[in-house]
């Protein structure tokens, strides 16, 4: 397995294209814990994009529930990557 990771075409389902440019759009808004590691996106900043892009309150939280999802994963695969790194 290479030590670097590779630039990947990704094509999300139509059904969760919406939560994947959301998190493409805050994705660099992350609140951390000490040492660094990402505990969870700010939310606050979730809920100004959406409403920028004039999804229906009433949405919003869905939204959020499918953000969730994809934030979950992303902070597993930054802290995998935080464990090999110091394992070296």
């Amino acid at each position: 397995m290479p030590d670097e990771i590779k630039h990947v075409a990704v094509h999300p389902f139509p059904d969760n294209e919406r939560a994947y440019t959301l998190f493409l759009s805050i994705q660099n808004q992350w609140i951390y814990a000490g040492m660094g590691t990402p505990v969870a996106l700010n939310y606050q900043v979730a809920y100004l994009w959406m409403d920028a892009e004039s999804i229906p309150k009433c949405e919003q939280n869905d939204l959020l529930g499918e953000l969730r999802l994809i934030e979950s994963g992303a902070i597993s695969a930054i802290r995998e990557k935080q464990e090999q790194e110091t394992r070296r």
